[in-house]
């Protein structure tokens, strides 16, 4: 029996395998098909189960993690409000080792509709003032030397 080059690179164990299919009726070579077909299946199934279980485990992780931003946005808030009221009630700017509060004073602005109908004269009578403000930012090093 001649063999092909393909077969001379084979390892022995496959060369076995071959050499016994070559024997093997139709019937045979059949019934080895589904082996081999439900072992594939088999290995599928079970790649597509691991990968089914890692789906749902990120799915769980990700909504811990929705749940933990939920809350950390929500104490974010409610620090970024209590530090915008004191800042407000002192008037002044606060600076952290990373943010810092910076207090602006109330614009002053001028009433148009006003002074249309009355004289320019009398632009400092119809004045306002508006309300204080409080920017949070990031601290720089040229922050750090100032306020």
């Amino acid at each position: 029996m001649a063999t092909s080059m393909n077969e001379n690179n084979l390892s022995p164990m496959l060369l076995a395998d071959l050499i016994w299919e070559k024997k093997m009726n139709t019937e045979q070579k059949l019934n080895r098909l589904f082996g081999l077909q439900s072992e594939l299946f088999s290995t599928f199934k079970e790649e597509h189960d691991r990968i089914a279980d890692y789906k749902s485990r990120i799915i769980e992780i990700e909504r811990q993690i929705s749940e933990s931003s939920t809350e950390l946005k929500l104490e974010i808030d409610r620090i970024e409000s209590e530090i915008i009221k004191e800042t407000l009630e002192q008037g002044v700017s606060e600076k952290g080792d990373y943010l810092q509060a910076i207090y602006t004073k109330g614009s002053v602005t001028f009433d148009s509709k006003r002074f249309k109908v009355e004289q320019p004269s009398l632009y400092n009578q119809f004045s306002k003032e508006g309300n204080p403000r409080v920017r949070i930012t990031a601290v720089t090093n040229e922050t750090k030397k100032a306020v």
